[in-house]
């Protein structure tokens, strides 16, 4: 296996994912509100092939977003991968601008938090992503009711 079968591979399973949640809102049940960790096979390709290029499924990417939007689901920019050798924000600029294209301008923001020095790391290079990939507003829940707060 190499590092664009291991990326397709994985973006596949998540538009499996989003059509399943697509599924599951034209039933009339919504028991997701966020869609974490789209790119996260950056990190492993990264590790093992030292390369990831995920405008190489432009096709996948684009309907995962469609898909997506269409269930109802807001995509998260995570910040963990700023902590490791990735180096950029999961989903990197490129794909939330894809995202905004396909008619997106919310996502919501978080840092996988496993120790209490990570809560909140990178939240404004998070913020600042989403600004220039033309996000407008950063999605906040509470009991699962989502509040929009302009990026700042």
């Amino acid at each position: 296996i190499d590092h664009r079968t291991a990326t397709r591979t994985y973006l596949e399973t998540v538009l499996e994912a989003m059509w399943f949640c697509l599924d599951l809102k034209e039933s009339g049940k919504h028991p997701f509100d966020v869609l974490g960790h789209m790119d996260l096979v950056k990190r492993s390709a990264i590790r093992y092939w030292e390369t990831f290029d995920i405008r190489e499924c432009e096709d996948l990417v684009d309907e995962i977003w469609r898909t997506t939007i269409a269930a109802g689901i807001l995509p998260e920019i995570n910040t963990s991968t700023l902590r490791d050798q990735v180096g950029e924000p999961m989903p990197g600029e490129w794909t939330i601008g894809r995202y905004v294209e396909a008619g997106g301008q919310t996502m919501s923001i978080g840092s996988d938090s496993h120790k209490s020095n990570h809560i909140g790391a990178g939240f404004d290079i998070a913020s600042t992503t989403l600004r220039r990939a033309g996000i407008r507003a950063e999605a906040v829940f509470t009991n699962r009711e989502m509040e929009a707060i302009p990026v700042g």
